[in-house]
């Protein structure tokens, strides 16, 4: 039994990102039938190279055990179809599982983002599956849109991913101040490398952050 997943369209919501500018956007909808999507998505600005690299990590759990029916025949359930969206700015999208290769296509585009429906290899019942998808967004000072990856200033959107719970991470060097204008709070995780690391810490419901 495959069981695409299909994501609502879209709100873009801004938030501030102290001496940087950043958007968060809300993402996917609740899992619902046995299975359990967790996400990580973590923005890294990289002012030496004008670009913002994205990374989206994906654990889809299958908790549907098969079924028996009176006449001894038997239904197995398995998921091999997610979402994810990626900024219309954003660069090819390098993507791979735990399991096997996985195929991407784009089922709509909007002005902000990319729907973009991944398949992967079936997750039957009590297996999980690991799929990680990667790519760049320009942010050079005449790069198109409003993604900015400078030594004084930086500006991105940031969707979070999960259908179940989810994570929002950003990255930015030492010497960036975070602020938040709107939206929910991202706070301080961690500061080693040269990097901070600002989190939105779990979501149950990502694509309302």
């Amino acid at each position: 039994m495959r069981t695409p997943r299909r994501l609502p369209p879209l709100l873009l919501a801004a938030i501030v990102i102290g001496g940087m500018t950043m958007l968060a956007a809300p993402s996917q909808v609740r899992a619902a039938n046995g299975m359990t999507e967790t996400g990580t998505t973590t923005y890294e600005v990289i002012p030496g190279q004008a670009d913002i690299q994205v990374t989206i990590k994906l654990s889809i759990y299958n908790g549907k055990a098969d079924t028996v029916d009176a006449s001894g025949q038997v239904t197995y359930y398995w998921w091999n179809a997610t979402d994810i969206y990626e900024e219309v700015e954003g660069g090819p999208i390098s993507v791979s599982s735990d399991a096997g290769s996985v195929a991407q296509s784009v089922v709509d585009t909007s002005q902000y983002y990319r729907d973009v429906e991944l398949d992967y290899p079936n997750v039957y019942y009590g297996q999980t599956r690991t799929i990680t998808a990667t790519y760049t967004i320009p942010a050079a000072p005449r790069a198109s849109g409003g993604f900015r990856a400078g030594s004084a200033y930086a500006s991105l959107c940031a969707a979070g991913n999960g259908a179940d719970v989810g994570t929002v991470s950003i990255v930015i060097p030492d010497g960036f101040t975070l602020n938040v204008d709107a939206g929910d709070d991202i706070a301080p995780a961690g500061d080693s490398n040269g990097k901070q690391v600002y989190s939105s810490s779990s979501q149950t419901e990502p694509y309302k952050f």
